[in-house]
């Protein structure tokens, strides 16, 4: 078993006010043409609905399960859940920030404007990290979000 190195620097990702390690994990993207059957037929439905094949569906496609179960609970989220595909939006732009990951900011940011109008003051200030925005939000998403969860689902249809 290999051994972490306790010199080693490792990158750390702000999450409120403490610190942790962050893991950055590459793939390589894998295309309609490079894809297995199955990870070919997930593809082509992204793409059909979409008109393109996001980078992060391109590297989970190396993994055909975990990009079906990930679309999936994507799916149950956006259908499934008592919010509002506003505050959706706002809860996937405030992780894709927490997460620092520039390119789920970039693309829900993008959404939040010009699919369900959240006004660029929000988004800009969910971008930046600016707290005004979230005070209460905790408790707010606690009263409001009513999603029905996956193993919920799963007894009920069995």
């Amino acid at each position: 078993m290999d051994r972490i190195d306790q010199n080693q620097q490792y990158p750390t990702c702000a999450l409120g006010d403490s610190m942790t390690l962050c893991a950055r994990l590459s793939l390589p993207l894998v295309t309609v043409d490079t894809a297995s059957t199955n990870a070919r037929d997930i593809l082509d439905g992204v793409r059909d609905e979409v008109g393109s094949i996001p980078n992060m569906y391109a590297a989970m496609a190396n993994a055909p399960g975990l990009f079906e179960a990930y679309l999936y609970s994507y799916t149950q989220f956006r259908l499934e859940c008592s919010l509002t595909p506003l505050e959706q939006e706002v809860i996937l732009l405030a992780l894709s920030v927490a997460n620092g990951n520039p390119y789920s900011v970039a693309m829900h940011s993008g959404i939040a404007t010009t699919v369900v109008n959240v006004s660029p003051d929000v988004v800009n200030a969910i971008r930046d990290g600016r707290t005004y925005w979230t005070q209460g939000f905790a408790r707010w998403l606690d009263s409001h979000m009513q999603c029905s969860s996956i193993e919920g689902d799963r007894a009920q249809s069995s």
